[in-house]
């Protein structure tokens, strides 16, 4: 369940850093079960017992592999397993372009710092020592638009649930915005709702009004 910027699941949930990009901090557990792996127990009575993991997970980092699994089932399986690694390597559903490429050996590390976070846009200042892919682990979601350095640039569904932005060397600014079209799309749909109930309404408004 959310509880604001955190997330705490209860049982049954498989363990596995896959879990911790959704924003787990919190596990609740029977008390007769073992702390959660990477965790540490901070409460325990007869109903329950809850584990805090330690550290969060970053929200926004880069990647220098990517492994292309069109078929939805193969790239589920393939993200659940115990040993995935995401904060090594991203699961795509289409190539990535430029295609990632691994940093040369002794580069100072990659960086990528959330400086605008909000609900209808988030940026991201980023700088590669290689061409790679930016995940921002938010819930991938077609409504959502991105631009690289003020460029159209388009979203990938990396490890099936967050956003994946591919990006060159160098450093850039990635910005995600929310399209307004969903905005506009509803309220569309509010004022046809609205013109239809004038409509049904106005014939017995017409006659309340002619009544003696």
């Amino acid at each position: 369940q959310p509880m604001g910027s955190e997330m705490v699941i209860a049982e049954p949930l498989r363990p596995g850093p896959l879990l911790r990009l959704t924003g787990l901090q919190a596990v609740v557990l029977s008390p007769g079960k073992p702390t959660y792996p990477g965790a540490k127990r901070v409460y325990k009575d007869g109903g329950y017992a809850l584990d805090i993991l330690n550290g969060p997970a970053p929200r926004a980092f880069v990647v220098h592999r990517a492994q292309v699994i069109a078929d939805k089932e193969a790239r589920l399986k393939k993200i659940v397993r115990g040993d995935f690694d995401p904060w090594n390597g991203v699961v795509l559903e289409q190539p990535p372009v430029p295609a990632p490429v691994p940093p040369p050996q002794g580069s100072k590390p990659d960086t990528a710092k959330i400086v605008t976070y909000g609900t209808e846009e988030v940026v991201v200042e980023t700088e590669l020592q290689s061409p790679g892919v930016l995940i921002l682990t938010d819930t991938f979601y077609p409504e959502w638009k991105a631009a690289v350095d003020g460029q159209p640039a388009p979203i990938l569904a990396a490890d099936h649930l967050f956003r994946g932005i591919a990006l060159p060397a160098g450093p850039h600014r990635v910005a995600f915005r929310l399209s307004r079209a969903i905005f506009q799309s509803a309220a569309i749909v509010s004022l046809a709702s609205l013109a239809m109930a004038g409509l049904l309404l106005a014939p017995a408004l017409w006659r309340s009004v002619r009544a003696p």
